[in-house]
């Protein structure tokens, strides 16, 4: 059943919004589903019918007017329904044709900010949407953060030598003879700084679709292999309504032990993890269309990172997630296209 009326339509937006936890770093696909830190969350796109099955994902671009208004008018059902559900905030993601932004961003305009635009091919760009209520905003002293990345860390390596990288796909993560448990149990306390439990930390080692890389001390003594750094990527392939899918991976949790921060590990670390994704992709055993991240802007280390990897700025997520108990303003960066063809080369560090 087509929608002709807008009590239809809100009928099809209405199946948008699933009552149920989504424990992808990505988030739901097709849906707009619940996540940590008062929020709900995906990446939808326009739907003439209501939205039958879970597995019912297939996404249709914004195109015209048409999909703009419907979109519009997901978002103010979305802020109604986190006003209902005692959450303040609201982040969905859809696939537009880029000369159609513009007019996204004007339909938008008293409902919801259009907080990054990120180009995947020279036919789609991915839009982050998103919406805070009033109890979710204040003001920031914006000086305070990483306006000058270049500058407010500086590397050194008084353990040079002693650190090894380990890149570990799902295969790997379940061998325990490569992937031991104490290596699990030393992943999980890292992940524990974004909100995880041990169950949902267990989820993340357990998903088929990321890759862990892991900092190792590579000494000797009894802290040998201990794990001192992680940096997580997800693969999330994205099925249009046309039969074209869009392969895109996400840098996703990343965290460096206090005491190691400083010696460039988080740089290492997550340039060996962007290497391996795009070897995979020159070798077509996993092609890549984009790889992008959310980033803390308060860590001048992770700003510094991405502009060392020529990674492009294209917006930021206002009070977007929780890290040891305070909501951070997210940066979104990304690599497409050409900057996909080969290995991110050694770059001089300031």
């Amino acid at each position: 059943m087509a929608w002709q009326t807008r009590e239809q339509q809100d009928i099809v937006i209405k199946s948008l919004f699933r009552n149920r936890l989504d424990t992808s770093s990505f988030g739901s696909v097709g849906h707009v589903a619940f996540a940590t830190d008062g929020r709900r969350r995906g990446l939808v796109g326009y739907r003439d019918e209501p939205l039958r099955s879970i597995r019912d994902r297939p996404i249709t671009p914004i195109t015209d007017a048409k999909s703009i208004d419907f979109m519009t008018h997901v978002l103010r059902y979305g802020k109604g329904r986190i006003a209902k559900e005692d959450l303040s905030r609201i982040t969905v993601r859809t696939l537009i044709n880029p000369y159609l932004v513009n007019a996204l961003r004007d339909d938008l305009f008293t409902t919801a900010n259009v907080e990054a635009v990120i180009p995947v091919n020279e036919r789609y760009s991915m839009v982050y949407m998103g919406y805070n209520t009033q109890e979710r905003q204040y003001t920031r002293d914006v000086q305070n953060l990483a306006t000058d990345p270049m500058s407010q860390t500086e590397f050194h390596d008084p353990y040079k030598g002693t650190y090894s990288i380990g890149l570990y796909s799902n295969g790997d993560r379940s061998n325990s003879a490569i992937f031991s448990q104490e290596h699990r149990t030393e992943v999980a306390n890292l992940l524990r700084s974004f909100g995880h439990t041990a169950e949902s930390a267990a989820r993340v080692m357990n998903n088929p679709h990321a890759l862990l890389g892991v900092i190792h001390l590579s000494g000797t003594g009894d802290f040998k292999q201990a794990v001192v750094g992680i940096c997580i990527a997800e693969r999330v392939t994205i099925t249009l309504n046309t039969g074209e899918q869009l392969r895109l991976v996400e840098i996703t949790d990343a965290k460096i032990l206090e005491r190691h921060q400083g010696n460039g590990l988080y740089y290492e670390l997550s340039t060996a993890l962007i290497n391996d994704i795009i070897r995979d992709s020159v070798r077509g055993t996993a092609p890549t269309d984009l790889v992008f991240a959310e980033s803390n802007v308060q860590n001048p280390s992770l700003i510094k990172t991405a502009l060392l990897q020529g990674r492009h700025f294209t917006g930021m997520l206002s009070n977007h997630v929780s890290i040891d108990g305070n909501l951070k303003d997210f940066a979104v960066t990304y690599l497409q296209g050409e900057a996909l063809r080969a290995p991110i080369k050694e770059a001089l560090r300031f």
